[in-house]
């Protein structure tokens, strides 16, 4: 779990995601720090919703900070995931000394760009589909 020595604001929390609502882009979290407690659904903040689109959903069981407004604990955000002692960033990019970005579904499935070589690289176990227009 995230190091929880030091002192967080009441309306900052650190939990585990129990459960996701896909068409309505929200999760359920629950605080072991809290007896297990369960939130309300909260929302996902992503970087665009109006012309431009994000959508991303963290995993049940996945570690996540959220936050909730003063007026209450039934209204708060889901600001992101973290990484932790169990869960690693991806090892090719804390092991190198490179600037690197990218998507990792898995350890077989990613896109990243490696800025010394100026280049994206894809990886995909299975056939890749381009569709346009």
């Amino acid at each position: 779990m995230f190091d929880n020595h030091t002192e967080v604001p009441q309306f900052i929390r650190v939990g585990k995601v129990s459960s996701v609502n896909r068409n309505n882009c929200t999760a359920r979290v629950f605080f072991e720090d809290r007896d297990d407690v369960v939130s309300h659904d909260l929302r996902v903040i992503v970087k665009n919703t109006m012309n431009k689109k994000d959508y991303w959903l963290p995993d049940v069981d996945e570690q996540v900070v959220c936050i909730f407004l003063p007026n209450g604990e039934e209204t708060g955000f889901i600001v992101g995931s973290v990484y932790s002692d169990v869960d690693r960033p991806p090892a090719e990019i804390s092991n190198a000394g490179e600037e690197r970005i990218g998507y990792w579904i898995d350890e077989n499935n990613y896109i990243k760009w490696v800025a010394e070589e100026r280049k994206f690289v894809v990886k995909s176990e299975n056939p890749i589909e381009w569709v346009v227009g």
